[in-house]
């Protein structure tokens, strides 16, 4: 997922189709449908977007959680031949996208075993400009999904955003 300035085109400029397929042939990676969506999800109508780093902007990217419920996921199952169960299926997202694929990956725990988060945007938690998507007690697993989920944040050494 990309990050708060991004769209559905920001990861190809990373060349997945090549970093994938290298990673297949040589056996590290097993072959999977990879979905770039754009995570910004607002209305179509809507005659001037939020400022950008504003709490309204980051809601679009909140509102994705519906989108890729109702519409996206069953999309994809309909129309390709993926694996079902959430032991194959990942989500992972860099900045907004990490934030996004937290909130994903921990409300649809029973959909997603893997989730990967790069230096994920503020708002998980609750800070000084909004209540935030968990609480410290929201912000956890399920007992039954503690041994057999893989969560892995990234928090680059020279990132302000996220802090410790």
């Amino acid at each position: 997922m990309h990050g708060i300035g991004g769209d559905e085109y920001e990861w190809l400029g990373g060349n997945p189709v090549e970093v994938i397929g290298n990673l297949v042939a040589a056996g590290k990676a097993q072959e999977m449908i990879v979905v770039i969506p754009n995570i910004r999800a607002r209305h179509k109508d809507i005659e001037t977007p939020p400022e950008f780093f504003s709490v309204d902007h980051f809601r679009e990217f909140d509102n994705f959680l519906s989108d890729l419920c109702d519409n996206l996921m069953p999309y994809i199952e309909s129309t390709y031949p993926v694996l079902p169960g959430r032991d194959n299926r990942a989500v992972a997202g860099l900045s907004m996208g990490g934030r996004s694929a937290l909130h994903v990956g921990i409300n649809l725990i029973d959909k997603f075993a893997w989730i990967g988060v790069l230096t994920p945007a503020v708002g998980l938690l609750p800070y000084s400009t909004e209540e935030g998507l968990f609480t410290t007690e929201t912000f956890t697993l399920p007992d039954k999904y503690k041994e057999n989920t893989l969560i892995m944040i990234q928090k680059g050494s020279r990132d302000g955003v996220v802090g410790n």
